[in-house]
């Protein structure tokens, strides 16, 4: 029997429907994708004619995401390299003290810095609770609820990654040739495999 000999006009008229829907979904993900990377390319280049250089921006994106322990050690680690070759950076460290404070004090920016927080810690596991702002702030409000969408944006990462997982481990128990009415492909099976060879090779 040769292979798809078993496949029927309707079986095959759907399967050509069903992949070609995902296909024009992908090709219309891709699509927007390229619009939103486009945008992002004219931001980035808008501030630029401002005065802030792309690379300010995206590093100062980034650092956000790593946390101020992180960005805060690089840089502690940088000094100390530059004193090795005689270039000591030296500052004090509260020099910045008052700009920190002042971007504190921006309603505006705290809160959004508090989603962004809030987003980070979903998207990582993080636990609700850890909420670090005083409850009925707005600030605790946009932390919450970024960090729901975080924590729905890793659900649905996971989930994706579980239906890859899933059908790789399928094509590698496809690839098992079975024993008797056995699939070796779990220790139940296997040992049980093992123990059948062992009679065959004493009886």
């Amino acid at each position: 029997m040769s292979a798809g000999s078993n496949i029927t006009p309707e079986t095959f008229r759907e399967a050509v429907r069903d992949a070609k829907k995902h296909r024009d979904a992908s090709e219309e993900a891709d699509k927007e994708a390229r619009r939103i990377r486009g945008a992002y390319r004219a931001r980035l280049k808008h501030w630029k004619k401002n005065g802030i250089p792309q690379d300010e921006i995206v590093q100062a994106m980034d650092d956000m995401e790593r946390g101020a322990e992180a960005v805060g050690e690089e840089m502690r680690i940088r000094a100390e390299r530059m004193a090795w070759l005689g270039l000591p950076v030296g500052f004090q460290a509260d020099i910045f003290g008052d700009t920190a404070k002042a971007a504190q004090s921006d309603p505006q920016h705290a809160e959004w810095a508090a989603g962004e927080a809030g987003l980070q810690a979903g998207k990582t596991g993080g636990l609700r609770d850890d909420n670090p702002y005083q409850p009925g702030t707005a600030e605790h409000v946009a932390w919450d609820r970024s960090f729901v969408a975080g924590m729905e944006a890793l659900a649905a990462d996971m989930a994706v990654t579980g239906v890859k997982q899933a059908s790789t481990r399928k094509s590698r128990e496809a690839k098992v040739k079975p024993i008797g009415k056995l699939m070796p492909s779990t220790p139940a099976d296997i040992a049980a495999a093992h123990a059948a060879d062992a009679g065959h090779a004493t009886a």
